[in-house]
């Protein structure tokens, strides 16, 4: 579902990922706590690639202190295939995937608070 930076957020176990497209199909990540807030970088790390016929690896590097900005090598298609996002915060590690393309909305409405004392 969609977060507060237009991107699209996961579980990963201990910590969330949200994965926000830019235009220039580049990738903002933010690697979040189970409450969806205080964005980590240091200390973390984010690997993602696209997967089509052939896997596309971004350069992730960190962007503001509190997350990754994700480029592709050359330009590549986001109309089809999987996004995948390896990421450890902090010495938590987890694996996200996304279909392709990414759907997009015109508004976001504000996340009701979920209970994660279950896990």
């Amino acid at each position: 579902y969609t977060g507060t930076h237009n991107g699209y957020k996961k579980m990963l176990g201990a910590f969330h990922v949200q994965a926000a497209q830019d235009t220039d199909g580049s990738f903002h990540v933010f690697l979040l706590d189970v409450a969806f807030k205080n964005p980590v970088a240091k200390n973390s790390s984010v690997e993602l690639s696209v997967k089509q016929k052939a896997e596309t690896k971004f350069t992730c590097e960190i962007m503001g202190n509190n997350h990754f900005h994700c480029v592709p090598p050359k330009k590549t298609s986001l109309d089809r295939g999987k996004l995948i996002i390896k990421a450890n915060r902090e010495g938590a590690t987890g694996e996200a995937q996304y279909n392709l393309p990414l759907k997009w909305k015109t508004s976001t409405p504000e996340a009701k608070p979920m209970d994660h004392s279950n896990h």
